[in-house]
């Protein structure tokens, strides 16, 4: 049950993320660099760590097409609407506009999950990653994958580095210790 809880929390914190607003830039913004090394700073006041989170996230979900924007805006309205099979229609149309946009994968990996579609889901996070492979988003959400799958050591290995690259995610630094600690005496 607790395991449950976490995935929903998990989830819950990903679409909460993945509705930032959006900012001209991408994956490549040459801010992104600055802004992960202050995120890597684990003495950061909690109001400072969500500053640069929040403004990752603005970057990450600014595709630099216009229509990409738009078709993104009207997925985070469906999420919103539980409208999961029309958001991976047009999560779909983005990738194929904006195939190196790497947080259409990840969002759509995100939709995958919460449809229980845990192999797309998986295939999508980690196209994710080999576009974007600092997305803590898409390693945690990688974590929550493995964790369906009942594989408690890839989950505990992708929610290690979630945590190498923002060590603020609080959730996810609970459930990797919760593994690491189920994982005593036995091996995962």
């Amino acid at each position: 049950m607790t395991v449950k809880i976490a995935h929903l929390v998990l989830a819950g914190w990903l679409l909460t993320m993945a509705a930032a607003p959006s900012a001209k830039a991408d994956q490549h913004d040459p801010k992104l660099d600055g802004l992960f090394q202050r995120l890597k700073l684990k003495e950061l006041p909690v109001s400072d760590a969500q500053a640069l989170e929040d403004q990752i996230w603005r970057i990450w979900h600014a595709s630099g097409s216009p229509s990409t924007d738009l078709l993104l805006a009207r997925v985070e309205t469906m999420l919103a609407a539980d409208a999961l099979e029309s958001a991976i229609k047009l999560l779909d149309e983005i990738i194929a506009i904006s195939p190196d946009f790497a947080e259409g994968w990840n969002k759509r990996a995100t939709v995958y999950f919460l449809r229980n579609d845990f192999p797309a889901a998986l295939r999508d996070a980690e196209h994710a990653l080999r576009l974007e492979p600092r997305h803590f988003g898409a390693w945690a959400g990688l974590g929550a994958i493995f964790l369906e799958l009942g594989q408690d050591a890839k989950a505990l290995l992708a929610y290690q580095e979630a945590l190498k690259i923002n060590p603020h995610l609080t959730d996810i630094a609970k459930e990797a210790e919760r593994l690491t600690l189920s994982a005593r005496g036995r091996s995962i």
